[in-house]
């Protein structure tokens, strides 16, 4: 008798530890043909699963919640599923033509608040997706531009940017609300252009103390300690890791030259075409110029990929935690690519948001004036 306890007791001890370390995804979704190709992703993961008759039981590991997709694939026929899940055992009962976004992993604390802010904001996304494709065949019909933008992009009485301003107030408002979740936290990489100084300032503040050191609360910190820079503002200074995995200052880049401060990722096509012009332009004028790319992304094996567009010159800097590193936020580094160039003494003289095919030239009348 004492065997079989000890033995019963080891298997649910085993049982909970293996919960706890993967994503148990099952359920049975209506409508997935049995000739599709099904996969899970999330983050660096992928996993092709077996559906039979739209049944699925599949295990992931993840890192912590994250998005989940589920993708479905028959002939040119595409389609995927958005889920926010942890490493918890969740049950998905709907049908493909719920995809996106309506379905719900049940037993999922971290997707039921996924699932709550879509219906909290389904009504307006609606309305603002068909403003979006009114103006579009309006625009196709041969309308006036200028008219057609005023009338829908206008600020602050455009129907589209209406719509836009009332997503806003009920996002601010559910994020403010769930702040001390991982879900609530998750969303403000989404909003980092959309609220104020004052706002996140007001999020910060309702912050448990608990959370005060998450990467998510320390960027929206640093969104309100450093205001975003203008032309002749001093550059912020920041540590970073460099080619050869070793810390240093983005100060020491000042040595008398100007600095040019590109923010770039493999996960953009715009950088694969800029990396190889641009690492050709700053061996034309490195008397002149230090070029420093800051790579947004934490993922090495990539970093070393854009790297090699780059044909492995010029300096390569970044962080483990990726696009939620304060860095980005003192940069108010909302896209990619995007350059800043200071002067020697370390002060903005221009900023480029993407780049174009006189970028060079732009970057030389910049050094002469």
């Amino acid at each position: 008798m004492i065997k079989k306890i000890v033995l019963g007791a080891a298997v649910l001890l085993t049982a909970s530890v293996f919960a706890q370390d993967a994503l148990h995804f099952k359920g049975n979704i209506k409508g997935i043909p049995n000739d599709a190709q099904v996969w899970i992703s999330a983050g660096k993961v992928e996993k092709t699963i077996a559906v039979k008759d739209g049944k699925f039981d599949e295990r992931i590991p993840l890192d912590g919640p994250e998005s989940v997709f589920l993708y479905v694939k028959e002939g040119q026929n595409f389609k995927h599923a958005v889920f926010y899940l942890g490493n918890e055992e969740v049950w998905i009962e709907g049908s493909i033509a719920d995809f996106p976004l309506n379905l719900q992993a049940k037993n999922s604390k971290h997707d039921a608040l996924r699932y709550k802010e879509y219906l909290l904001t389904r009504e307006l996304q609606a309305q603002l997706d068909e403003l979006e494709d009114e103006a579009y065949d309006l625009m196709e019909g041969g309308a006036d531009k200028d008219s057609l933008y005023e009338s829908y992009m206008g600020v602050p009485s455009g129907k589209i940017t209406k719509i836009r301003q009332q997503l806003k107030v009920k996002e601010f408002d559910f994020i403010k609300a769930h702040i001390n979740t991982d879900y609530g936290r998750f969303l403000l990489k989404f909003n980092t252009t959309d609220f104020t100084p004052a706002q996140f300032k007001t999020l910060i503040e309702a912050v448990d103390p608990v959370y005060k050191n998450t990467k998510e609360i320390q960027f929206i910190q640093a969104l309100v300690d450093y205001p975003a820079l203008q032309e002749g503002d001093q550059f912020y200074d920041f540590k970073a890791l460099d080619n050869k995995q070793e810390q240093v200052n983005f100060k020491s880049f000042f040595d008398g030259r100007y600095v040019l401060l590109d923010f770039s990722t493999w996960f953009c096509g715009y950088c694969h075409r800029a990396a190889p012009l641009t690492a050709e332009m700053a061996e034309e004028l490195e008397d002149k110029l230090n070029y420093v790319t800051y790579y947004v992304d934490n993922d090495e094996e990539t970093l070393l990929q854009y790297f090699g567009l780059k044909n492995n010159k010029g300096t390569l800097l970044w962080n483990k935690d990726g696009q939620f590193n304060p860095v980005l936020a003192k940069y108010r580094q909302m896209m990619t690519p995007y350059y800043i160039l200071f002067d020697p003494k370390g002060k903005v003289v221009k900023i480029f948001e993407g780049i174009k095919d006189d970028f060079a030239d732009q970057i030389k009348v910049q050094l002469q004036s």
